[in-house]
């Protein structure tokens, strides 16, 4: 199924589809082209599957491109609540919203991920994020986040959804005196993509630093776990490169990265990094797009992690091109993958088979050169439904934006 109307999903991590595979949540838009500003709202949409009708429930203007407004069905039952960010009078809050009764609730703190049984929320400081990746947080915020300490503050953030509290379980503080290198001193800190366990237990997220003062030297990324209530926090990756998370269980995750021991391990010296920043440009030249070769340098690959032994996996060694990994939701043996666009200009997706270490090609994406690579591209982010028999991607087509639910039973 095709729908279109310049509509969108959102990230890989959570099913836009409700339990009764009869509804599907949407971002709805009046432009592709460039990234939203304070003023711009998208619609949040709710789209029959059975009768092709579709309604409108709000607006927002807390939304960016990469990952919408966090919009996604609130557990346990996944199908008569959604929860998404929204700004109100002026402050960053979410939005639990009855589709059945109307009624409505106010959450005052945005949220970012939300464990199965629906109780509990995870976040990061969206300003934060906002004066150091812009495509990943709100326009709204932008404008007012260079006041944001560098080097302190918000880390990680719990919410109980049912009480609306929320605490700082992890503040940047915390993570630069873990282990700390050298290339910390001149960069800006920051918390991202803080993904919760099935059993709501355990938090996986990304530190992140810039690695020089301007901001243009890139950033480097270490994987950290804590447990909800913000004991025992442990850094269990500290590779530099370390991107797209998708969580087993309270103990494992497959991310997009490198292992500790990779060529890219040089990045943690400050001195080291400058040779980095001087290679760059042949690095993007010449080998960024000779995948197998790039492989072989910096073993980029989808990796399988171990909280409790720290110890890294390679899975589905064969596959050389990295995306967004997507856990099924009825079985740890198989995780959706999908790739940039290629030398062609395609998109590719692929299920995974964690068994026999294989993959399948599912389809090809014709991707459109004008939009590639900028912060209105249209990444597949690949999504399951709650069943794990289908698959929800976001591609453009013909200058407009389209969502792609297609049948994967017969891939496995």
């Amino acid at each position: 199924m095709i729908i279109d109307g310049n509509v969108f999903c959102g990230y890989y991590d959570y099913s836009p589809i409700n339990a009764d595979d009869e509804l599907i949540l949407l971002h709805k838009t009046t432009f592709i082209d460039k990234f939203p500003n304070e003023s711009d709202e998208c619609e949040i949409i709710i789209f029959n599957l059975l009768n092709q009708s579709s309604y409108k429930i709000d607006r927002t203007t807390a939304w960016n491109w990469q990952q919408g407004s966090r919009l996604q069905w609130l557990g346990p039952d996944f199908k008569n609540k959604i929860i998404y960010n929204k700004l109100i009078d002026k402050k960053l809050k979410s939005i639990i919203r009855d589709i059945n009764s109307k009624e409505e609730r106010i959450i005052d703190h945005p949220i970012y991920s939300i464990c199965k049984n629906g109780t509990n929320a995870a976040c990061f400081d969206f300003s934060r994020v906002a004066n150091l990746r812009e495509s990943y947080s709100y326009a709204n915020l932008i404008k007012n986040s260079t006041t944001i300490n560098p080097k302190a503050g918000n880390g990680v953030i719990s919410i109980n959804l049912d009480s609306g509290e929320y605490n700082t379980i992890v503040r940047i503080e915390d993570l630069i005196k873990i282990k700390p290198l050298s290339s910390m001193k001149s960069g800006s800190h920051w918390v991202d993509s803080p993904f919760i366990s099935p059993s709501g237990k355990t938090i996986f997220f990304l530190h992140r630093w810039t690695t020089d003062n301007k901001q243009n030297g890139g950033f480097y990324s270490r994987i950290f776990s804590v447990d909800f209530t913000g004991k025992n926090l442990s850094l269990i990756l500290d590779s530099g490169t370390a991107n797209h998370m998708t969580v087993l269980d309270d103990e494992n995750i497959i991310f997009d990265g490198v292992n500790a021991r990779s060529l890219n391990r040089f990045k943690k010296y400050k001195i080291l990094n400058l040779l980095f920043k001087i290679i760059s440009p042949f690095y993007q030249n010449f080998i960024l797009k000779r995948e197998a070769f790039r492989q072989s340098l910096i073993n980029h690959y989808y990796y399988s992690l171990s909280k409790i032994t720290k110890e890294t996996k390679i899975e589905i060694k064969s596959l050389v091109s990295m995306g967004h990994p997507s856990i099924s939701p009825v079985s740890k043996n198989y995780f959706f993958a999908d790739t940039y666009e290629d030398t062609e200009n395609y998109r590719h997706l692929y299920l995974c088979n964690r068994i026999d270490q294989t993959y399948k090609k599912i389809e090809s994406f014709y991707s459109q050169e004008k939009y590639n690579g900028e912060y209105f591209r249209a990444d597949l982010h690949p999504k399951w439904n709650v069943s794990g028999n289908k698959v929800i991607i976001d591609i453009i087509q013909n200058d407009e934006r389209k969502v792609i639910i297609k049948d994967v039973k017969g891939f496995f």
